[in-house]
């Protein structure tokens, strides 16, 4: 005699049909079987936002601005810089340099070298790293082996 095997209620399921690009695909299947798993994952900041990519010097300056809730206007009278030019620098179209960056930073209350970040050792994951106590400061992110950068 077989013994009564435990089945999960199908009435609590439903089917779903999305309509994705095709290289999205994988991602969209991975994504619903962690989901119906239970299984913990989490994201890096690459795969939620790939379009902020190459440009971690603009989102860290209006980031900042918008943390110590300050238009460019009052950024710009803080600092000495025009206006204009703030929102160039937001939007990728001026490049901020050393000592803009110390301006900014000194009325945004933050490191100045935040605000010239280059794109991060490993795209992957837009980490920045820690120092890894090697020769010339190499940073790394520690889990992908992204190839350290000084």
């Amino acid at each position: 005699m077989q013994a009564h095997t435990k089945k999960h209620p199908t009435e609590d399921f439903i089917t779903l049909r999305l309509k994705v690009h095709r290289h999205n695909a994988p991602l969209v299947r991975r994504y619903a079987e962690i989901v119906e798993s239970e299984e913990e994952r989490t994201y890096t900041v690459a795969e939620v936002f790939p379009e902020y990519l190459g440009k971690e010097s603009q989102i860290a300056l209006r980031a900042y601005r918008t943390r110590e809730t300050l238009t460019q206007k009052q950024l710009s009278e803080l600092t000495g810089i025009p206006q204009h030019h703030i929102s160039e620098m937001e939007t990728g179209k001026r490049s901020i340099g050393k000592e803009r960056a110390k301006k900014l930073a000194e009325a945004l209350h933050c490191d100045y070298r935040q605000l010239l970040r280059t794109p991060p050792a490993c795209n992957k994951c837009l980490f920045y790293g820690q120092k890894t106590g090697r020769a010339g400061g190499a940073i790394s992110c520690g889990t992908h082996h992204c190839g350290d950068r000084p």
